[in-house]
C-alpha cells in the first residue's frame, strides 16, 4: 500500500514537471509572453494617482517593441510635419500592443492623413484616464477609441505575476477567463463604473474630440460613439491584442473616420 502511495506521487510529480517544461518552451497559447509583456510594463511604469506613464525610452517586449517620447506619447515614425495635429488616445488597443512601432495601426492611418498623427494612448486606461490625457496633451483634434473595458477601474499593478510558475501563469489566465465569462452574466459588476464612463464622455462632448468604437461594443454604442468593424487577427489565444495583421485591419477600418475628421478639423 505505502509503496503504491509513493508511486502515485512520484507519477504525480513527474506529471506536474513535464507539463511545466512544456509550457515554459512551447507556452502553446501564449500566456507565458502575455506574463512577461505585463511585468515589463508594470517595471517600467510610473504609477501616479493622475494617470499612469512610461518613461521614455525603447520597451522590448517577446512580440513587439515600442518607442516613448520625451512627452510620453508613442512614437510615430511616418507621422508628417504639419501645423495641424490630431491624438489619439485610448487604452492598450488605441496604444498598439502588440505591433512595433512602424506596423502600429496609428502608424498606418498617420502615413494616409493630411495631419500630424500622435499616438497619445496608453495601456491600462480608463475614460478618465483618457479625459486627463485630452485635457494634458496640446492638439487640435483627439480620437479616441472607446474599448470595452473603458468604464472599469484603474489599472492595478499585476505584481503577483512575477512569482508564477508556467501552470501559475495558465492557472491565472484561466481564473481572468472565468471572472470574464462570469460578468457577461452580470451586468451590474460588468458596468460598475458606467456612470463615472459616461460623465465622462459628457465631459468629451466637444467638437474637437471624435469617438470611434467596435461594432458590437456596449460601451462605444452607449457613448454614441462612430462604429468600426472590429479586427479578428490578435496576438494569440491568451493575448485578445491586434497583431500586425489586425492593426492593419483596424487601420483600414479606422482610415476613412480618422480622415473625414482631420479634414473637418483641420
Amino acid at each position: 500500500m505505502r509503496r503504491t502511495i509513493v508511486i502515485a506521487l512520484i507519477n504525480i510529480i513527474a506529471l506536474v514537471l513535464g507539463m511545466e517544461i512544456i509550457l515554459r518552451v512551447i507556452d502553446p497559447w501564449g500566456a507565458l509572453a502575455l506574463r512577461d509583456n505585463i511585468i515589463t510594463l508594470h517595471d517600467n511604469m510610473i504609477w501616479t494617482e493622475d494617470r499612469n506613464r512610461l518613461p521614455a525610452g525603447v520597451y522590448t517586449f517577446p512580440n513587439f517593441s515600442v518607442t516613448i517620447l520625451d512627452d510620453g506619447t508613442r512614437l510615430v515614425p511616418d507621422a508628417i510635419d504639419h501645423d495641424c495635429t490630431i491624438a489619439i488616445v485610448g487604452d492598450s488597443i488605441a496604444w498598439g500592443h502588440g505591433a512595433d512601432d512602424d506596423t502600429q495601426w496609428i502608424n498606418l492611418v498617420a502615413q494616409q492623413v493630411d495631419a500630424r498623427i500622435i499616438n497619445a494612448a496608453m495601456t491600462g486606461y480608463n475614460s478618465t484616464d483618457v479625459l486627463r490625457t485630452i485635457d494634458d496633451v496640446d492638439a487640435d483634434g483627439y480620437v479616441y477609441l472607446v474599448f470595452r473595458n473603458d468604464a472599469a477601474e484603474r489599472l492595478q499593478p499585476y505584481w503577483h505575476l512575477q512569482d508564477l510558475s508556467a501552470l501559475g501563469v495558465y492557472r491565472w489566465w484561466l481564473d481572468q477567463r472565468w471572472d470574464r465569462f462570469a460578468l457577461r452574466y452580470n451586468y451590474a459588476a460588468q458596468y460598475r463604473g458606467i456612470d463615472r464612463f459616461l460623465d465622462d464622455i459628457e465631459a468629451m462632448s466637444r467638437d474637437d474630440v471624435l469617438l470611434m468604437g467596435f461594432e458590437g461594443d456596449v460601451l462605444a454604442i452607449a457613448a454614441g460613439a462612430i462604429l468600426i468593424p472590429p479586427y479578428t487577427s490578435v496576438v494569440s489565444v491568451v493575448d485578445p491584442h491586434a497583431d500586425v495583421i489586425g492593426n492593419r485591419q483596424l487601420a483600414d477600418a479606422a482610415l476613412p473616420v480618422v480622415a473625414e475628421f482631420v479634414e473637418a478639423i483641420c
